[in-house]
């Protein structure tokens, strides 16, 4: 098992909203050059840290595809609803990851 973990702040690259009730979106990120230099492999089943200013959650992976990696948050709580509601491309979120076991 992969012991390597990246802990580092990134911009959003990208983000899908998911309908008009504005309750849940999926934010993308850019760690390729990361990957690549730790030599980190991503499997279903895992999860980041997400953090920011409000605190930090586990986010399950929801898309990696060997250099961009996204979390589909449904907002639930504060740190989630900070992400959901105020997080913009461009916006800086602190990853921490890939934590747990994979299946």
């Amino acid at each position: 098992m992969n012991k390597q973990l990246i802990e580092k702040t990134y911009p959003i690259l990208r983000i899908e909203d998911f309908g008009s009730t504005n309750m849940q979106k999926t934010f993308f990120f850019d760690i390729e050059d990361d990957i690549k230099e730790k030599n980190i492999s991503i499997y279903p089943g895992q999860f980041y840290m997400l953090r920011t200013e409000l605190g930090q959650k586990p986010i399950s992976v929801s898309h990696f595809d060997g250099k961009i990696v996204g979390f589909t948050i449904l907002k639930r709580g504060t740190v989630t609803a900070d992400i959901v509601d105020n997080a913009k491309i461009g916006t800086y979120v602190g990853l921490t990851g890939p934590l747990g076991t994979y299946f």
